[in-house]
């Protein structure tokens, strides 16, 4: 029997311990979803799943071979040949996007699937004899594993979310969500950077859902990664057609793992350091889970190419120091709720400062954010903190003055980042050292 292995894809081939060379065999394509979705629609839902999920695959060009029925696991075949990190990562995003992109409706319900993939290596490249012992054996895929809902969860609430987060992606899908933008000013009055947020791109559409409460629904049903994806690769789009601008953009932190998208991503910026220069990524940490190893080794390797990298809310939710200090951030963005507890303390220009200095020791560039009031905007000016934003300043814009479109509409297509561009030309920043600081 040959040896062989797993290696799940957010793992890069370059963290596999084996020292031998090794060619990608195949790959498990499972739902990563499907235990969520037989608690929300009953057991009945497998049967129209698998089926459809076989004729995705065909469609696409990939003969895949049923593992389990019963669980909706396929094997496909990869070339013999062997293929380079790129072009495999390439292969694996074409397989998410088959799975994930569109719906596909049972008994009157709207399901957006999630799709896991595992890539199977032999270290010699031949072909794989041994794949059902060593599926039997891999654990990694198993769709019984952390879930974000609990088994006490009743069935009809988790049906209103995955309602809530299809109705978000529907919109997504029918380009019908679009940016707006809120400048993040120094305390000087000069643009630190444009951060992108999620609104409904025509007026009169906001009554069709509410987007802050799927927006929700979709971090609890574990689809906000997609969506996040799309968000980032607009906001890449439109660096590249605005040289002159800096655009942030808000990823959850359990969303930073070491997959396909993202690798295909570091290797886009890593040919466009012009792009990744002007790129903040506001992390959010929205669960309670810590974040892993693996979230803080992705960091920084997008600091490596040059994209800045933000803390959001810190001081709310489950955002903390350890967080701050760990993925040694280039800003940090305190939450409304410190600025209005310290403004109520005794003392409270000095509890803001202390708070603002606090942050400072971690991080060289401290934002306060969600300003809405002239008395906070005074004491926040004189916090020592280098930025500030909120409607004080400036309201969300869907039309800025320096936008060239009409409006930017979020890219349902998550992954165009597949396809490769023209390199800038120029060379590649090392790290942040060749980049000139985001505050002065």
């Amino acid at each position: 029997m040959s040896q062989a292995c797993f290696s799940s894809s957010s793992r890069s081939i370059l963290q596999e311990e084996n020292s031998l060379v090794r060619k990608p065999g195949s790959v498990i394509v499972y739902i990563a979803n499907l235990d969520m979705l037989v608690l929300a629609y009953g057991v009945p839902v497998k049967d129209p799943l698998h089926g459809n999920v076989v004729e995705r695959l065909r469609a696409c060009g990939f003969a895949a071979h049923s593992l389990s029925g019963n669980a909706a696991v396929f094997l496909i075949d990869l070339p013999a040949s062997g293929a380079s990190q790129v072009a495999l990562d390439r292969l694996l995003e074409r397989l998410r996007a088959a799975i994930e992109d569109r719906p596909f409706t049972c008994a009157g319900h709207r399901i957006y699937l999630q799709a896991g993939l595992d890539v199977f290596y032999l270290p010699d490249g031949s072909a794989a004899t041994d794949v059902q012992e060593a599926f039997a054996a891999h654990r990694g895929w198993a769709p019984g594993g952390e879930q974000p809902y609990a088994a006490a969860v009743t069935g009809s609430s988790l049906r209103s979310d995955l309602l809530q987060a299809g109705m978000l992606l529907d919109a997504l899908q029918e380009g019908a969500l679009a940016l707006a933008f809120q400048s993040v000013l120094r305390t000087d009055g000069a643009v630190l950077y444009h951060e992108a947020l999620l609104r409904h791109a025509a007026p009169g559409t906001q009554d069709v859902f509410n987007l802050t409460q799927s927006i929700r629904a979709l971090e609890r049903t574990g689809g906000a990664a997609r969506l996040e994806q799309c968000v980032v690769w607009t906001c890449v789009q439109l660096l590249r057609t605005h040289p002159d601008q800096r655009l942030g953009c808000n990823v959850s932190a359990m969303s930073l793992r070491d997959t396909a998208w993202w690798r295909l991503l570091l290797d886009h910026l890593a040919h466009h350091p012009q792009v990744a220069g002007r790129l903040v990524l506001e992390i959010k940490e929205t669960s309670g889970v810590p974040a892993s190893a693996e979230t803080f080794e992705l960091l920084a390797r997008l600091q490596g190419c040059g994209a800045r990298i933000a803390i959001d809310d810190m001081g709310a939710g489950h955002s903390t120091l350890e967080f701050l200090a760990r993925s040694q951030a280039d800003v940090v963005k305190m939450d409304r709720n410190l600025v209005v507890h310290a403004l109520h303390s005794p003392a409270p220009a000095d509890m803001l400062r202390k708070l603002v200095a606090a942050c400072s020791v971690l991080c060289p560039c401290v934002v306060v954010e969600d300003i809405e009031t002239p008395a906070e905007f005074a004491a926040v000016r004189q916090s020592g903190a280098r930025g500030l934003q909120g409607v004080q300043i400036q309201v969300p814009e869907l039309k800025p003055a320096w936008l060239k479109s009409g409006q930017a509409i979020v890219a349902c297509d998550a992954t165009a980042a597949v396809a490769p561009t023209p390199a800038d030309g120029a060379a590649r920043p090392a790290g942040r050292a060749g980049l000139p600081p985001l505050a002065a």
